[in-house]
């Protein structure tokens, strides 16, 4: 067997009906070889093992796996089933993705030819409406890039393109024999994508300039919040200190640099930014929710505190006087009847708006490097000096030119 198209679902048998139909009416798919599908089913409690079950007609190379035992997350349901995929290679699709079924040969043959590791395609995006916005998220000027995995996540980060668990083709057997478990404790979300650079650091890893999927864009904070309540940690934890957390096994494993915070760079499809600028607001954030909404789970000790200022200022002096100030903030005395010391509360109020101050200061220093490459404003063009050559573009329009 040549690919294992691996769909992990739980509960969710309306998207996986979706799914199952498009793959069985595609006259493409339908003609394609050594190709099987195994559909996880993470003891769900609706219509999905049935609904899966009426597909194996029209779909003879499907399997289902139907998991005795409930986990807690996509990640852990995707890796206890990646045992069960016998494909050279496991595309991960997710129940609710809409796949480039015609693009698939061509990730096939490139499959095929390069013999890689990790394969990454491209992918299209599109609104919740179904606006296309986009039909590459990442511009690129070859058809395919031979990297390394690491490079990957220095100049797009861990939170976007190596998120996508659709995105991604992998080799099986490198994933198959891999211990996730150590992982999955510190912080399951994002935890496949430190094991992905653990299991193929220094392993062949090529871009392809095809895309595999639509990705559509959702407001998901409300999902990252119930999820965030479901495991019992602070709303900004998955980027905060459980981040921090996979950072320092893979540091401590030699598969990323120590200093990666200090150039390493996340994006989305608008622009990059400094991965650890994204930790900095996220921790502020944090902080004031946590002497706003005094839940349990909001609070940080002073050893997370320290733990998370600690890194934050290894990775770049300019944070010094921020963190000090989120300090101050930090340790000031909350009363249980704050209106009552006006004084007290107007301190703490002005002390948040000074810490946003400097916040929004740093987003700007943050954002990207193309300030310090500005030379001057002509005509409603702004022009830059880039290496030998000069750029101009339009205000509100500086992303494009990033990208070049």
């Amino acid at each position: 067997m040549f690919l294992t198209i691996l769909v992990p679902t739980y509960n969710r048998g309306y998207y996986l009906d979706g799914l199952l139909r498009q793959l069985s009416d595609s006259r493409i798919f339908r003609s394609l070889k050594d190709i099987e599908i195994v559909v996880a089913n993470n003891c769900s409690t609706d219509q999905t093992r049935s609904i899966a079950e009426g597909y194996l007609s029209a779909l003879p190379n499907m399997r289902i796996v139907n998991h005795t035992v409930h986990v807690a997350s996509a990640e852990e349901n995707i890796f206890r089933s990646f045992g069960y995929c016998n494909g050279e290679y496991t595309w991960v699709l997710s129940d609710d993705d809409v796949p480039l079924l015609e693009n698939l040969p061509r990730v096939l043959e490139e499959l095929v030819n390069s013999q890689p590791d990790f394969l990454l395609t491209n992918c299209a995006l599109s609104s919740p409406t179904g606006e296309v916005l986009t039909h590459a998220v990442v511009p690129m000027h070859a058809q395919s890039h031979t990297t390394d995995i690491l490079d990957i996540a220095e100049r797009f980060g861990f939170w976007y393109m190596l998120a996508g668990i659709s995105l991604q083709i992998v080799r099986t057997s490198l994933v198959r024999s891999y211990d996730f478990k150590p992982l999955t404790e510190i912080s399951v979300i994002y935890s496949h994508v430190a094991a992905y650079l653990d299991c193929f650091h220094g392993k062949k890893t090529v871009v392809l300039n095809c895309p595999l999927m639509w990705y559509v864009t959702r407001n998901d904070v409300r999902h990252w919040k119930k999820a965030a309540r479901k495991m019992n940690v602070g709303d900004d934890f998955f980027w905060t200190l459980g981040f921090i957390r996979q950072l320092k096994y893979l540091i401590d494993r030699g598969v990323v640099p120590a200093n990666i915070l200090a150039y390493g760079l996340d994006s989305n499809e608008k622009a990059r930014w400094r991965l650890s600028f994204s930790i900095l607001e996220r921790f502020f954030r944090q902080v004031v929710r946590m002497r706003c909404k005094p839940a349990r789970r909001q609070s940080l000790t002073a050893g997370q505190f320290h733990e998370i200022a600690e890194i934050l200022l290894n990775s770049d002096p300019f944070y010094r006087d921020v963190i000090r100030d989120i300090r101050t903030l930090y340790v000031l005395p909350r009363g249980v009847r704050r209106w009552v010391n006006v004084r007290q509360w107007m301190k703490e109020v002005s002390l948040i708006y000074k810490i946003k101050r400097q916040v929004d200061s740093l987003r700007a220093h943050s954002h990207t490097y193309l300030q310090t490459l500005y030379l001057r404003t002509h005509r409603g063009f702004q022009i830059y000096h880039v290496g030998p050559s000069f750029w101009a573009t339009k205000k509100g329009k500086e992303h494009y030119l990033y990208n070049e």
